[in-house]
């Protein structure tokens, strides 16, 4: 939003809450998730509700994309939208200006992101293994993973997970970085 630092926080309660330079703002009630890309100034809100329902919300307004959603991720890059979701069922698909293509089974969660120009795909599955997918394939970065998040900054990547034990860790240039634990 101009260039401003934009905070979307879901809580415990399931209420959506935007954070920008002029306060706090309710978005929405029984949120289960929400994930948030730029296109270019414009903001794409992808939120996915704790009934498996899945809208993006844009500059034209809200647009139901689905249901039987357990996770979603969204980045914008040089092939424009490029929306990765998985499924109750543990199936990940992905969905671009190319169509639906079907990337694999038995995913508990999904990040997708660019790094100039390069799509990369951090999937965890069932088993808590954390895989990286990227131009040069697939790279195991971890086990015991729960969720994961990143992107890529003029400093290189930067990688949020949650372990199973609840601990929040980062990865970035400078090293790892336990930021704490979740209750």
């Amino acid at each position: 939003l101009g260039g401003a630092e934009v905070l979307d926080v879901v809580y415990t309660n399931g209420l959506l809450y935007q954070f920008d330079p002029s306060g706090g703002h309710l978005l929405g009630s029984s949120v289960q998730n929400v994930k948030v890309a730029f296109a270019g100034s414009a903001e794409v809100l992808e939120v996915l509700y704790t009934d498996g329902t899945l809208y993006q919300f844009d500059p034209s307004g809200g647009h139901l994309l689905g249901s039987g959603v357990q996770d979603v991720s969204v980045a914008f890059g040089s092939v424009g939208e490029v929306l990765d979701v998985v499924y109750t069922n543990g199936q990940l698909f992905q969905y671009d200006q190319f169509g639906s293509h079907f990337l694999a089974s038995g995913v508990q969660d999904v990040d997708v992101t660019f790094a100039g120009n390069t799509e990369v795909i951090d999937a965890v599955f069932t088993d808590g293994t954390l895989y990286q997918f990227d131009a040069s394939g697939g790279h195991v970065l971890g086990t015991g993973v729960k969720t994961v998040s990143a992107a890529f900054g003029p400093s290189g990547e930067a990688l949020d997970i949650i372990y199973s034990d609840n601990s929040l860790v980062q990865y970035n240039a400078a090293g790892a970085h336990k930021l704490g634990a979740l209750s």
